[in-house]
């Protein structure tokens, strides 16, 4: 290239004059999924999450469909987990203004649990493509020789009574963390009639702040007209199950 910059020629603390342009623009929010592009982000969930090299080579190797992608699921079963994922209420459609399909939405039960995982160092990986990995892992291992199925199983039960213990340690309820994830954004009120049972009580997470009644109105959360509690000390993210009086 003829108007290649030679940079061998500089070196450090070395003053250049150059020409720099300033150009107006703004960022874009990602895209809404819809229930369409589930499957195909199923069949390439390297390109969406965090994988290590490893992991993701193991995926690609043990894709069904022979994409060579880094993939999770099988062919066949990807359209039954999905449909799970709706049944149970993990995930539900919402109609957006400009489109014609309508988008996949996560719902306060699905936030809440995956909030409640990524608080226990053991189930962190339930909500990772790694878990796949290690499982496909053990599989070839099994097809080699190098475990029997009863070791693997056993390592399997290992890990389900760590993860017991774990998650049994801390027995928040599913909300905690983020009361707005769970209720529904801009949805809760404080200056309602009803008390719950625990309002006034000292704060048992910061022992400092005093929890407060708060009530979800929204009527499109499934929450609607539940109480709970919330801390009061604004560092405090604590808040308690929702009730029904």
């Amino acid at each position: 290239m003829a108007n290649a910059l030679d940079i061998s020629k500089f070196e450090v603390g070395s003053a250049v004059r150059g020409r720099a342009y300033v150009r107006e623009g703004k960022t874009v929010p990602p895209r809404y999924f819809v229930e369409g592009d589930l499957i195909l982000i199923m069949d390439d969930i390297g390109r969406y999450a965090n994988i290590g090299k490893e992991d993701a080579a193991i995926l690609r190797e043990k894709n069904s469909t022979g994409s060579g992608k880094a993939g999770i699921g099988t062919a066949r079963t990807r359209g039954e987990v999905i449909k799970k994922l709706f049944d149970d209420g993990f995930l539900y459609k919402e109609k957006a203004k400009g489109k014609k399909s309508p988008i996949v939405m996560p719902s306060e039960k699905s936030i809440a649990l995956y909030e409640k995982l990524s608080q226990c160092g053991t189930a962190k990986v339930l909500i990772s493509p790694e878990m796949t990995a290690k499982w496909e892992t053990g599989l070839t291992m099994i097809e080699r020789g190098e475990i029997t199925p009863a070791q693997f199983m056993d390592q399997l039960y290992k890990f389900i009574m760590q993860l017991t213990t774990d998650m049994t340690a801390n027995p928040t309820n599913p909300y905690f963390g983020k009361p707005r994830a769970a209720a529904g954004d801009g949805t809760v009120k404080s200056n309602c009639d009803e008390k719950h049972p625990k309002d006034g009580q000292l704060c048992d997470k910061c022992k400092d702040g005093q929890l407060l009644t708060m009530k979800v109105v929204k009527k499109e959360s499934s929450a609607f007209g539940k109480l709970y509690v919330k801390c009061d000390n604004k560092k405090c993210d604590y808040f308690g199950e929702f009730i029904k009086l």
